[in-house]
């Protein structure tokens, strides 16, 4: 970390390209990824970017000509190269490969046991195994789709496209299989339609989940040897996601969601299925379809199957990098329990703070505190910044000037079509994962972002607004697989949408139109 005297600020305007719930640790470690790790993987990189956050809670924001730059860079590298990307992601899943390698040993390990220095050689390994995916994992689809997007776009208007380009986008970027989310409903619902056509191993199944209020997994695991074989290949198979998904609920919540799935008829769970399947044979079929008609030539097929592959790359590395820390949260309250503070004040550590706290017995806690509060994180190719407390929020001030967009609660809100369809609901907003439990049926989700952790919120409701994100964002991946109307990259739409506000969704325009009611006044209080 460097002295925070003479932090050179590149002039520009900032764009905000993530808000999520992410502890300071994560934050530390994530933040430098794209700027000079980048430049050494990709031969370019981001000048500048600056993280702050707050209870847990933290916007990453970037120069908006960095992602120009970047876009070109990507565009440069790999459009007329398809052997350079195929080696770039070999290198990623490489990564990936090594982190779960070293996940899965710290999960074998007897942490009590272990020395100080021994302790310290293990975290050393994991912070360096768990940064090695993020240069890759981390160019957003903004940069993928600055770059790229513009060549189909004058490949469209030449052939004189009826449509917007959104639209045609919309219907074109498709990655190579369905979303891990998506894959793991199908392998459930199945699981259910296995439950639901055997009479008796159903009575047997609902009989123990009325029975006891919370099941375990063991309980249904020996109900029945074929089924126990079939759970534990959906275990083995998709349990880092439902970690990644749920937390420390994953068991929990797995249960109630099969239970649910049992609680409707044979007609309606069959249906259920019928159309799942369908939903990614539809997007794949409309897809080819627009191919054939378009009929491009190769560096315009080459354009489409580069940003499908950035759209399947975010996939996968979004519900990793949520996965590994749940994974590992043991280690932490080690951690914490030996340096004798809050699993809250170690997660608001840096990673060499937190080594030299085992080592040399030196304590961060007033730093720890203060982060917990308000704190400005800045990467260049000079280093790492970490301010807190006033200077921070002068820093933040002063310095990070993003575009200002006004609008009036009488005008439309606007944004990129990522799943067509019209919905009128309750806006919730959700600014972090404890939002979530606001979330009823038949909502509208308003949120910065959606990530995989929103699932269970995003099957409830009838259309997703987002400020940011674009095609390749986790929402409109989500969004298309499972036919909800949604819009992504309004900007604004947390800070114009209020919890309660009726609006109504046209994605098939890209128009949020907050009819101007708020449902709570609608009922007179006594």
């Amino acid at each position: 970390m460097k002295k925070t005297k003479n932090i050179k600020i590149p002039a520009g305007d900032w764009f905000i390209i993530s808000s999520r719930d992410m502890d300071f640790l994560k934050v530390s470690l994530a933040n430098g990824a794209p700027v000079k790790p980048l430049k050494r993987v990709l031969g370019g990189s981001y000048s500048i970017r600056v993280g702050v956050g707050s209870r847990n809670f933290v916007s990453f924001y970037v120069l908006a000509q960095d992602i120009k730059d970047m876009g070109q860079i990507i565009k440069k590298r790999f459009l007329d190269n398809p052997a350079a990307f195929k080696k770039f992601l070999a290198k990623y899943y490489q990564a990936v490969r090594d982190l779960l390698k070293v996940v899965r040993q710290i999960a074998k390990t007897d942490y009590k046991i272990l020395s100080n220095k021994e302790l310290t050689a293990l975290l050393e390994k994991y912070f360096k195994a768990y940064i090695a995916p993020f240069p890759y994992g981390m160019i957003g689809n903004q940069v993928a789709t600055s770059g790229i997007a513009p060549v189909i776009k004058k490949f469209l208007s030449a052939k004189k496209y009826p449509g917007s380009f959104d639209e045609a986008l919309n219907r074109l970027i498709l990655p190579d299989k369905e979303t891990f989310v998506f894959q793991e409903e199908q392998n459930l619902l199945n699981l259910a339609s296995y439950i639901n056509k055997r009479s008796l191993l159903k009575k047997k199944v609902l009989k123990l989940l009325k029975k006891s209020p919370s099941p375990s997994l063991n309980d249904l695991l020996t109900i029945d040897v074929n089924l126990g074989k079939k759970l534990r290949g959906h275990l083995d198979e998709f349990r880092w996601l439902l970690l990644a998904m749920f937390r420390g609920r994953w068991q929990s919540r797995l249960i109630k969601r099969l239970k649910d799935l049992l609680q409707l008829t044979p007609a309606k769970l069959d249906l259920r299925l019928k159309e799942h399947k369908g939903g990614w044979q539809r997007l794949r079929s409309d897809q080819q379809g627009l191919l054939k008609k378009l009929k491009p030539p190769a560096q315009i097929r080459r354009a489409i199957e580069l940003l499908s592959a950035f759209v399947g790359l975010r996939d996968h590395f979004g519900p990793i990098n949520r996965y590994t820390p749940e994974e590992v949260k043991p280690l932490f309250r080690e951690v914490a329990k030996r340096l004798k503070l809050t699993f809250q004040e170690v997660v608001h550590l840096t990673n060499e703070e937190m080594l030299e706290s085992l080592t040399k017995n030196k304590s961060f806690r007033r730093e720890a505190k203060a982060r917990q509060k308000y704190f400005v994180i800045i990467d260049n190719f000079e280093g790492q910044y970490i301010l807190t407390g006033l200077k921070a929020k002068e820093f933040f001030q002063q310095n990070v000037k993003g575009e200002k967009i006004g609008w009036k609660k009488e005008e439309l809100l606007t944004g990129q079509i990522a799943s067509a369809g019209k919905a009128r609901g309750v806006a919730r907003v959700v600014l972090r994962v404890s939002d979530l439990r606001n979330v009823k049926k038949g909502d509208v989700l308003v949120s910065p972002n959606t990530t995989t952790e929103m699932m269970r919120a995003i099957r409830k409701v009838s259309a997703i607004v987002t400020d940011e994100g674009g095609l390749g964002s986790h929402a409109a991946i989500v969004s298309r697989e499972f036919s909800i109307p949604c819009i992504v990259g309004s900007r604004v739409g947390t800070k114009v949408i209020k919890n309660g506000d009726l609006i109504e969704v046209d994605a098939d325009k890209g128009i949020i139109n907050n009819l101007n009611i708020n449902i709570k006044n609608l009922c007179p209080t006594k």
